[in-house]
C-alpha cells in the first residue's frame, strides 16, 4: 500500500513538474519569486528535538505547489505524505492553501504520532501560514507547528 500511495503522489508531482518546466521555458530564465522551481528534500527537524532525513521534493509554480516527502529512520522509509494546492508569498511569509493530501499509514516514532492512510480534498479555508528562508540554493520552511524542513534547489 505504501508503494501505491507514493507512486500515485509521484505521478502527480511529475505532471506538475512537466507543467512547470514548460512554463519556465517560455518565461524569463530567472523565476519571478524566490520559491519557484524544484527543491530536493533534506531533513525534518521537529520542535521536540527529534530529527529525520527526508526523501522527496517540493515544486512551486507561480501560484501552485506540490510536495511529496518520506521520513526516513535508521535508513528505512517510515511514513510518507503528499500535499498540494495554492500559495501566497509576502516577504518571507508563505501561506499554503491545501487542496489535496495523501498520507501513508505509519506507526508512531519519536516526535511524530501514528498516522493513518488518508487521501482527501481539504477544505480550501484550511491554510498553513509559515515562513521561509532562502540562502543561495538552500531553503528552510518554518511551519506553524514549530517544526522545520530543509531543502536544496534542484531546478528553476
Amino acid at each position: 500500500m505504501f508503494k501505491l500511495v507514493v507512486t500515485s503522489v509521484a505521478i502527480g508531482i511529475i505532471s506538475l513538474g512537466m507543467h512547470a518546466s514548460r512554463a519556465s521555458q517560455s518565461a524569463s530564465p530567472e523565476p519571478a519569486g524566490p520559491l519557484i522551481g524544484g527543491w530536493q528534500a533534506e531533513h525534518y527537524y521537529l520542535k521536540d528535538g527529534s530529527n529525520y532525513p527526508l526523501l522527496g521534493q517540493i515544486l512551486f509554480t507561480e501560484k501552485n505547489w506540490m510536495v511529496i516527502y518520506i521520513v526516513v529512520k535508521d535508513g528505512k522509509p517510515q511514513r510518507g505524505s503528499g500535499e498540494g494546492g495554492d500559495y501566497i508569498v509576502n516577504g518571507n511569509n508563505v501561506t499554503f492553501v491545501h487542496h489535496y493530501i495523501v498520507s501513508t499509514p505509519a506507526d508512531a516514532i519519536a516526535g511524530l504520532g501514528a498516522q493513518q492512510l488518508r487521501a482527501f480534498k481539504w477544505d480550501k479555508e484550511l491554510v498553513e501560514a509559515s515562513t521561509f528562508e532562502v540562502k543561495g540554493d538552500r531553503m528552510t520552511l518554518f511551519m506553524p507547528s514549530g517544526n522545520r524542513l530543509t531543502w536544496t534547489r534542484s531546478s528553476r
